[in-house]
């Protein structure tokens, strides 16, 4: 391989990265917090290795051959304070992901989400606050951990919160899903217990509606199941008579169930925003099972049926009717 064909190659491997860049730069353009400030960062670092690289190729290379020493001189010594330049605009890019990551952003609360006193929080208060639950199967786990601190059930929580005019969205994995037997392998745990569980929160669901569809009580509720595989349990109080925002996320790690998993507390208001707009989207994507507000309400008891014909394939009728009235 001769030098011109070495030139050219490098001339095409700079004019591939340069593109790369660009288009990665021009996707993160309309992203918020973390996802955004790295993807910009990383695709203008590709636009400058790019730009460098066929200048080097195309200019530089042929000056050497062609021009004087001073011309060259001059030219380098300018392509040097521009390479400079971007690169203190990239570096500062970069500085900014990192101290979002050193900050007091997201740190664990305990080694185990399980029985944590931060998730009954919302109960004890008497305020009207927006709440924003998600998880595998999430309500099944809060009424567990309600019963076993003697508190009321959940779908009796959820119908006070109603009435002092609380804002709530729920989202867990939809009944009917073909891969659940998947989820629950890779949480090590049998297919029949994650169904088990969501067979729990339907019901759950059920009791809500019978408490709740005869009047109107006030606030807002709608639960919604979807078919996408979460990475994190989402757990949302926010309080604005008080001032209180909290967000608090575990993380479902293969081989390990996800209430036994570390839960933590999210403080940085970029972070908190990113959690938000990844479930609010998850939301947009998933199927309403109940919605109760001012204007509309209802539940959808043929979906409900259809739940309960795909669980019926695994667990035996007698329980089944004992979970999900």
């Amino acid at each position: 391989m001769n030098d011109k064909t070495r030139s050219i190659m490098r001339i095409l491997a700079g004019i591939i990265m340069g593109l790369f860049g660009i288009t990665l730069a021009f996707l993160s353009y309309n992203l918020t917090g973390l996802i955004g400030i790295l993807g910009q960062s990383i695709g203008f670092s590709f636009i400058v290795t790019g730009t460098v690289t066929v200048f080097q190729e195309s200019v530089l290379t042929p000056l050497r051959k062609e021009e004087t020493k001073e011309q060259i001189d001059r030219i380098s010594k300018e392509t040097k304070q521009n390479i400079d330049r971007i690169s203190r605009e990239t570096k500062d890019g970069f500085d900014r992901v990192f101290q979002l990551l050193r900050g007091p952003g997201i740190y664990m609360l305990s080694p185990e989400r399980r029985g944590n006193l931060r998730y009954y929080k919302w109960l004890l208060e008497r305020a009207s606050q927006q709440i924003f639950f998600a998880g595998h199967s999430v309500l099944h786990r809060i009424e567990a951990d309600f019963k076993s601190q003697g508190l009321v059930s959940v779908s009796e929580a959820l119908k006070q919160k109603l009435s002092e005019g609380s804002k709530i969205r729920i989202i867990f994995l939809d009944p009917t899903w073909i891969f659940l037997d998947k989820i629950a392998q890779d949480e090590k745990q049998e297919p029949i217990e994650l169904l088990t569980d969501l067979a729990k929160s339907l019901g759950l669901c059920k009791k809500l509606w019978q408490l709740i569809e005869a009047d109107y009580i006030g606030g807002e509720i709608e639960i919604r199941t979807c078919q996408e595989l979460k990475q994190f349990a989402y757990h949302r109080v926010c309080c604005m008579e008080k001032n209180e925002d909290e967000v608090l996320v575990g993380f479902y790690f293969a081989g390990k169930l996800g209430e036994k998993t570390p839960l933590f507390v999210v403080e940085n208001e970029q972070i908190r925003d990113i959690f938000l707009e990844h479930f609010t989207t998850v939301s947009t994507r998933s199927k309403r099972l109940l919605i109760y507000s001012r204007t509309e309400r209802s539940f959808d008891h043929k979906y409900y049926r259809e739940c309960l014909n795909s669980l019926h394939k695994y667990i035996d009728d007698k329980t089944l009717s004992d979970l999900c009235p």
